[in-house]
């Protein structure tokens, strides 16, 4: 395998940050033409070009119909959520005509051929994941994997402070990662040593970021403006989208300055006003009260403490808040510093792990001497892949269920806040396979519900399976959040193929129909115009009813709905001008445009980085090539009888319990832990490189970060046993009854004794 750069690239909601290994081993930022080391994050479709970056964001286009913003946030979705020029298009190819700037860029700058990883929020669930591996690949890149944001800022940190962690520190640092981005807050607690880089807790708030701050301010200045005999900004896109970029630029301007000038001077309305930092505080005061209650909440459930943090590590660019630094040094009581750069942090500490994976995949040892492309000016332990070990949490519960089983009746294979990397295994029965495979519905579960977020495909199953025979069935999730599953028939321990397939808009063949279009397209009659040779755009109940290819690979008959819901966006919040915009009528009907085919004489696009799939690593247990489903599979899915998992029933003891280790028949909202705290986070290192052979069980846990969520309880309601002495246990309802009944008897004894003492020739003695 030739040598590949590694690059890391920051997938900001706002703004794209790439960074990259040199070959003295030094990580470098990605500079452009403009000498800039940030791509915003838009991109505008025109009837002559597709503009990217700054220049999408023009004065009278922020809110445009032909302009797409905000794409990260919509990843994972089947559509994005506006129409464009009336048409609706996958959001992994809004997301890639941004990213082919990106490999541009590189092409320019990088003589030899790179690979990538990008950076995700820690609270993308799998089929988000792949949303952003297949906006890479659609883009042209090389995506050999994702890695999530606060462990790629811990390495940054790591690399920004190689003389700070000296080898002889065996003790590590515990580490605060407090990330207020643009549209979400993130934060983490991470262990960072000469042996180990681990993320032992981690929590968010998907509504709550700069742009919040860019919200308040913005109320403000528009009721100054109604004050003064204006009409309400607001409601006019235009004005609105003008006012908008003066509104982020007094913020950014309040960091530093006390006082910032804001000039509204188009045709009209003209309008001045003097901003001080004080009436922005005043504004978003109640932003940073939320702020601290979510930081009090998040120690209280780990079960932290400010003085176990050496290290408070802000990152984001609404850090530079001096309100928010003044909160964060209050809090940790120690001074708020920055050792990394606010905003380069991810896309440095993604170049780094891209080339530790590029290690792995060409399987060389890092014994020894480093590799040329491995980070210098870094302790000579972390260098060594070999010697470091990392770990995450998994952020949502796993299940599976059979297509005919309601949602109540999943069964959970692994808990949330697991730590990674991890190795469950369950035993599924084996009845009536259709012809010779078995379909499970996998699920998620991180607030208390169970979602759909794929389908396995068990293949080779003998229809003549003996009565005794059962699949043992292994989930495998390694730091990168991904889900990979393996499947053997007992007791011959026959391998089974198994393919996980994920909802998604996009299949294989789309993908390489996206990704030739998007390479030769430079305007959007260019991006449609192979669509509309092959015929109409079609609206979503239309292609379904063509028989559009749904997330199973099967083919959805006229009339027969997606059996897989379509993926909801995260929590968004209501723009001052949406109000305004549906009253105008702006919204329009929402189609769907089909990718356009590849000819058979047509050449793929080929360069030096041309997309490789980061799924053919473990994806299929037989043929890691083809994680997706192909033609050769049946139209219909097969199915199973109700009744295919066999459920364990784990016998509790003492043991268990002191462990922290819940059965599955419990209903507790919290994990238990010896020093009787509770949490759901938090982990033991040791736990993190042992493989979970046993059913794992059904974990409760309770988040306070929205009022909305509720406890995750376990799939069947079941009485738990309680402990008692000698090693006898007893149902939780037989011991509450006897407690009742002897604590009426006791209350009734005391009331009878006070009674005669206190009260001996009253009424009440004669009525006892």
């Amino acid at each position: 395998m030739s040598q590949y750069v590694p690059v890391g690239i920051d997938l900001g909601t706002n703004r794209i940050r790439v960074a990259y290994v040199d070959s003295q081993g030094r990580v470098e930022m990605l500079r452009d033409e403009r000498d800039e080391i940030c791509l915003v994050n838009a991109v505008r479709f025109t009837s002559q070009n597709i503009i990217v970056g700054k220049d999408a964001l023009a004065e009278t286009s922020l809110f445009s119909p032909e302009t797409a913003i905000w794409i990260k946030r919509e990843l994972g979705s089947r559509t994005y959520s506006r129409a464009i020029h009336g048409q609706r298009l996958p959001p992994e190819v809004i997301q890639a005509c941004v990213l082919r700037k990106v490999r541009t860029e590189l092409m320019h700058r990088l003589v030899e051929p790179f690979a990538c990883v990008i950076g995700v929020p820690s609270y993308f669930d799998e089929i988000r994941r792949n949303a952003v591996v297949n906006a890479g690949q659609i883009a042209g890149l090389r995506v050999v994997d994702v890695v999530d944001e606060p462990l790629a800022t811990v390495l940054a940190y790591a690399y920004a402070g190689g003389a700070i962690l000296a080898d002889q520190d065996a003790r590590g640092k515990t580490i605060l990662i407090f990330d207020l981005g643009g549209s979400s807050l993130q934060v983490a607690i991470a262990r960072l040593s000469v042996s180990e880089c681990r993320i032992l807790a981690k929590d968010q708030d998907v509504e709550l970021g700069g742009y919040d701050f860019d919200v308040r301010l913005g109320e403000i200045i528009a009721e100054a403006m109604i004050a003064e005999g204006h009409s309400d900004p607001r409601a006019d896109p235009t004005v609105w989208a003008r006012l908008y970029r003066l509104i982020v630029d007094a913020k950014h301007s309040l960091s530093s300055q006390n006082r910032v000038s804001l000039v509204y001077d188009y045709e009209e309305p003209h309008f001045e006003m003097n901003i001080t930092r004080e009436q922005f505080e005043a504004c978003t005061a109640s932003l940073l009260r939320r702020i601290e209650r979510f930081l009090e909440r998040f120690l209280e459930r780990t079960g932290f403490a400010w003085t176990n943090i050496d290290v408070v590590l802000p990152v984001g660019g609404a850090v530079r808040i001096p309100s928010v630094q003044r909160l964060l040094s209050r809090l940790s009581g120690q001074q708020t510093l920055f050792p990394v750069n606010v905003d380069e942090a991810v896309a440095r500490g993604a170049a780094m792990f891209a080339a530790w994976r590029l290690q792995e995949e060409r399987g060389e040892k890092m014994s020894g001497a480093p590799s040329e492309r491995m980070p210098t000016f870094f302790p000579a332990s972390l260098r060594t892949r070999e010697k470091v070990e990392f770990g995450n949490l998994l952020p949502y519960a796993v299940g599976v269920r059979t297509p005919d089983e309601k949602e109540q009746e999943t069964v959970c294979l692994v808990s949330r806040a697991t730590p990674l990397p991890l190795k469950a295994t369950h035993r599924l029965s084996v009845r009536d396979p259709v012809q010779g495979a078995l379909a499970l519905i996998v699920a998620k579960n991180e607030y208390g519900s169970w979602e759909n977020c794929g389908r396995l495909m068990l293949h080779g199953i003998p229809e003549a399976a003996p009565a005794h025979a059962y699949i043992e069935l292994t989930l495998e999730c390694q730091v990168n959040g991904r889900l990979r599953f393996h499947a053997r028939l007992m007791p011959t321990a026959e391998p089974l193929k198994t393919e996980f397939v994920v909802p998604s808009a996009l299949e294989i063949d789309a993908l390489e129909r996206w990704q030739r279009t998007v390479e030769t397209s430079s305007s959007w009659q260019d991006l449609t115009q192979l669509t509309e040779r092959r015929g109409p755009i079609l609206d979503e109940p239309a292609q379904e009813a063509h028989g559009a290819t749904s997330g199973s690979g099967e083919k959805r008959q006229p009339g027969q709905e997606s059996e897989e819901p379509e993926t909801g966006l995260l929590p968004r919040r209501r723009h001052p001008r949406l109000a305004a915009a549906e009253a105008q009528g702006r919204w329009q009907s929402l189609k769907v445009a089909l990718p356009p085919p590849l000819s058979p004489e047509e050449p793929k696009p080929g360069d030096r980085s041309s997309s490789e799939s980061a799924h053919s690593i473990g994806q299929s247990s037989e043929s890691p090539s083809a994680p997706f489903p192909t033609g050769d599979q049946p139209n219909k899915p097969p199915t199973s009888e109700k009744g295919i998992v066999i459920r364990n029933k784990p016998r509790v003891t003492r043991e268990t319990l002191l462990e922290g280790f819940l059965s599955s028949e419990t209903d507790s909202p919290g994990l238990v832990i010896p020093s009787g705290q509770r949490e759901v986070a938090v982990t033991r290192p040791q736990e993190t490189t042992q493989d979970r052979t046993e059913s794992v069980v059904v974990m409760g846990c309770k988040s306070d970060s929205s009022e909305s969520r509720q406890p995750f309880r376990a799939t069947r309601r079941q009485s738990v046993r309680v402990l008692l002495p000698f090693g006898l246990t007893a149902p939780r309802w037989l011991v509450a009854g006897i407690g009742f009944v002897i604590s009426a008897l006791l209350g009734l004894t005391i009331g009878y004794w006070i009674i005669i003492k206190l009260m001996p020739q009253s009424g009440l003695f004669k009525l006892w």
